[in-house]
């Protein structure tokens, strides 16, 4: 994947987000794992909260490898994880070594003070 793709990828999403839910609220999920990336949508929604799912390589690995036929192949992974980029703005950390229903709650928790 070319730098070219991913912001044409983040541009194209910010776009379609802003057409599906311009007046309502919205869950959106996007792995932008560098900060210009994110700042392209940030930019686009100010108000957004943004969450960072934070878990051990090797859980992260092991949730990669139970998807069948996913892109997202481990060489990818493993350039991922010398590439990401800490969010360098406001945002919540989810502990996401825990259970997908923990995970969600904690979402789901930080949403509702909103």
């Amino acid at each position: 994947i070319t730098e070219e793709e991913i912001v044409g990828y983040v541009k194209e999403t910010v776009e379609e987000v802003d057409l599906l839910f311009r007046e309502k609220s919205a869950v959106v999920c996007l792995s932008l794992f560098l900060e210009k990336h994110r700042l392209l949508f940030k930019q686009r929604f100010p108000k957004a909260l943004f969450f960072s799912l934070e878990a051990r390589p090797e859980v992260l690995q092991d949730r990669l490898m139970q998807r069948k036929n996913h892109f997202f192949n481990e060489k990818l992974f493993k350039e991922t994880l010398v590439t990401y980029e800490p969010i360098g703005f406001d945002h919540y950390s989810i502990d996401a070594n825990k259970d997908l229903d923990t995970v969600v709650s904690s979402i789901i928790g930080y949403q509702n003070k909103f």
